[in-house]
This record gives C-alpha cells, sequence and structure tokens, in this order.
C-alpha cells in the first residue's frame, strides 16, 4: 500500500505545483534548461518516449515475458504481459487529457504546442519559459530574440 500511496501524494504534490506556478516550477524550467542539450546516451533513451519506438519494444517485451513465463511452465503465465499491455493502453488515456489539463509548458527544445491544438479547458497561461528570448531567429519553436 505504500508503494502507491507515496508516489501518488509525490504526483499530486507536483501537479499541484505546477497548476500554482509555484516554487516546483521554476526548479522544473531550470532543470529544463540544462538539459537543453543532453548527451547521445540520454537522446537515445528519450527516443522510447516517441510511440513509434516504444510500442513496438514494449510489444517485444510482453512477447518475451509471455513466451519466458510459459516455458518456465508458471501458473497464469500470461497475467504479467496482460497487466503490460493495460498498462500500454491507460498511458495515452490518462496522461493526454492529465497534460491538458495542466497546460503544463514544453522545454526549451520542446516547446509547447499552439494554443489552437489544446482543448480549451481552462484559460492558457503564460510560462516563464515562453517570456525568455529565444537563441536566434532561425529557430521555428520560439520567439525571434530582440535584436536579431
Amino acid at each position: 500500500m505504500l508503494l502507491l500511496v507515496v508516489p501518488l501524494l509525490l504526483f499530486l504534490l507536483i501537479t499541484w505545483q505546477v497548476l500554482a506556478d509555484g516554487p516546483l516550477l521554476g526548479l522544473d524550467e531550470r532543470l529544463s534548461d540544462a538539459l537543453v542539450r543532453p548527451d547521445r546516451a540520454s537522446e537515445l533513451l528519450s527516443d522510447l518516449g516517441n510511440v513509434e519506438v516504444a510500442v513496438p519494444v514494449l510489444a517485444l517485451a510482453l512477447a518475451v515475458t509471455a513466451w519466458r513465463l510459459r516455458a518456465t511452465g508458471t501458473d497464469r503465465w500470461w497475467l504479467p504481459p496482460a497487466a503490460g499491455a493495460a498498462a500500454m493502453v491507460l498511458v495515452p488515456v490518462l496522461v493526454a487529457p492529465m497534460k491538458a489539463w495542466t497546460d503544463r509548458p514544453g522545454t526549451p527544445a520542446v516547446p509547447r504546442r499552439p494554443a489552437t491544438s489544446l482543448p480549451a479547458t481552462r484559460p492558457r497561461r503564460r510560462s516563464r519559459t515562453a517570456r525568455r528570448p529565444c537563441c536566434s531567429s532561425r529557430c521555428s519553436g520560439h520567439r525571434p530574440s530582440a535584436g536579431v
């Protein structure tokens, strides 16, 4: 039970801080700024966040798990892969509405989507990141720098 309650409380605390523009939002933005230029290993790991990469990798992991559990003669060998598949289905169902509801700003590397692409669930707010000038006038994701 403790393994469920502690992460849930942390999630609620962080979500509250993002919604209220609290001190954790500033820390998050500073950390995002520090991670704008990740190393090669981080880039490869971040690719697992893309649906095109994550779904086949997770499906392969579920298939290998099912195969190994069935080969060892485990009772209910199908339960762990079924739970994993259920989690794969629930992620987009739960994460997409949560991201739209919290209106969490994008990082400097991946800026937020235009306001027209999000559902009108609540008024948009500007993040501290959006007020900063951009790195260059050629950057398509940010505002042009002053004087460039």
